[in-house]
């Protein structure tokens, strides 16, 4: 059920991907990985290739969410929901 569900958001991307098994995982577990270089949908910067949160995006954002959802930090924008979003390679 979940790889159908997976599989049905996939076909309504936009880009194309393709799946591949990672050596050395016992599981063989099946990872979605894009074909061509893409930007990442919330900074812009390069993706890293792998969707992340529903969302493909790049290492910096990834790592960015996943601290706020493990520290359970509540992000609100300062400048009333006009916040720039910066790209570290933009800086």
């Amino acid at each position: 059920m979940e790889m159908e569900e997976n599989n049905n958001f996939q076909q309504n991307l936009n880009y194309p991907i393709s799946n591949q098994n990672i050596k050395g995982n016992e599981n063989k577990k099946l990872i979605t990985k894009r074909d061509f270089p893409i930007n990442c949908r919330i900074c812009g910067g390069v993706a890293s290739g792998y969707i992340y949160y529903g969302v493909m995006c790049c290492d910096g954002c990834k790592h960015f969410f996943r601290r706020c959802i493990a520290t359970k930090d509540e992000i609100k924008c300062k400048s009333e929901g006009n916040c720039e979003i910066m790209n570290d390679a933009l800086l």
